[in-house]
């Protein structure tokens, strides 16, 4: 259960919200709507008590997208203190048993990396951007090697483009 404090305000999307201007955008929709700034009162830099024992602060939002037998596809969202690799890891749990190994589509982050039990296992492929920013990273060490791999995703990407 969610504990409410006469502190907590809780705003209700009611509109689309531009978030291309960050935090004014919300902002701006708050004076609107409520006719008050919701960021007018002092904000303090003093560490949270849940900061200064080295837990984690932030709020992540993870998306699961999976397809069932039949073909369907669902769309999971997670938000709260876990990362994406830690709300996988609950998912894959209640898989069931003996079905091939899943796929996973994420960029390489080592917190998407799930941890499961030794005998579950998946099949993790990082997005095309990533992999080729890490041949870019190591190309002088790597020059040829690294050269042939570039030119590929070029040509990746070129016949991505007129597939188009």
């Amino acid at each position: 259960m969610i504990q409410i404090t006469v502190q907590t305000r809780i705003l209700v999307a009611i509109q689309g919200v531009d978030f291309r201007k960050g935090i004014d955008g919300l902002a701006q929709v708050c004076q609107e709507q409520l006719q008050t700034d919701p960021f007018e009162e002092e904000v303090s830099n003093s560490r949270s008590p849940r900061s200064q024992r080295g837990e984690r602060t932030g709020l992540f939002t993870s998306g699961i997208v999976s397809t069932t037998r039949q073909g369907q596809r669902i769309a999971l969202f997670f938000t709260g203190r876990n990362h994406a690799g830690e709300n996988l890891a609950r998912v894959l749990a209640e898989r069931a048993k003996g079905l091939a190994p899943p796929i996973q589509m994420s960029d390489a982050l080592s917190r998407n990396v799930p941890k499961l039990e030794e005998k579950l296992e998946i099949l993790w492929g990082n997005c095309n951007a990533h992999a080729r920013r890490r041949f870019v990273e190591v190309t002088p060490n790597f020059p040829e090697e690294c050269r042939f791999v570039l030119e590929s995703f070029r040509d990746v990407y070129r016949y991505e483009a007129e597939s188009k």
